[in-house]
């Protein structure tokens, strides 16, 4: 992986305020800026009720995940995958307003974070985007062996039984342990991708706009 340093700067006036926006990474000649660090932290925090923190740990885990997205954004270009339905994302937003409790909450929290509800809806897009990616390109087809189902079943039964499962014979564990084991192989095999992806693919660092 190249990471070599790079110092670019992408300077826009606006009568007599200028903004400065640095690019931060370059992943495949796909510029990511400064910008879209922030955003990218506010729009997680948000969506995972946590504490805003822009340090230069929260900025690099920042940076992994838009260069996840830089490859994977690669991939949907290359290939033929369905975009999310306008109503997907509607849905979706409409459930994450409910759990804020009302529209008051819903609007008050973003300004407590900084979002706006057109880069929410965009993330809510892409969200989608890179689930039916995964659901197409990793989890069709997938089989899942008998033996695996079998042990999957002996490892996890203590916990069948804590959570208090009704039926907690194998036969009616199935369908379940057939998701849960699925579900595992797919990641294995989507973030197996991602890494073998960013091992081939040119990124260069400015590690200086990181601060």
């Amino acid at each position: 992986m190249d990471r070599r340093r790079l110092l670019l700067f992408l300077c826009v006036s606006f009568g007599n305020a200028e903004i400065v926006d640095r690019i931060s990474v370059i992943a495949d000649g796909y510029p990511i800026k400064y910008s879209d660090i922030i955003r990218d932290i506010r729009l997680t925090d948000f969506l995972n009720h946590a504490t805003l923190a822009f340090d230069l740990s929260a900025q690099k885990k920042a940076v992994g995940r838009l260069i996840d997205q830089a490859l994977i954004r690669k991939e949907l270009q290359n290939g033929i995958y369905p975009r999310p339905d306008p109503s997907d994302v509607d849905a979706l937003l409409q459930q994450l307003k409910q759990s804020l409790g009302s529209e008051t909450a819903y609007q008050r929290t973003l300004a407590t974070y900084g979002v706006n509800e057109q880069d929410l809806r965009n993330h809510l897009n892409w969200q989608l985007s890179v689930l039916r990616f995964i659901n197409i390109r990793f989890a069709a087809g997938t089989q899942i062996p008998d033996t695996d189902i079998r042990a999957y079943y002996r490892q996890h039964l203590p916990d069948f039984k804590h959570a208090g499962t009704s039926k907690i014979d194998l036969e009616s564990l199935r369908p379940e342990i057939e998701d849960a084991v699925a579900g595992e192989r797919v990641n294995l095999q989507f973030f197996a991708w991602l890494e073998e992806s960013e091992k081939n693919t040119p990124i260069i660092y400015n590690e200086e706009a990181l601060k």
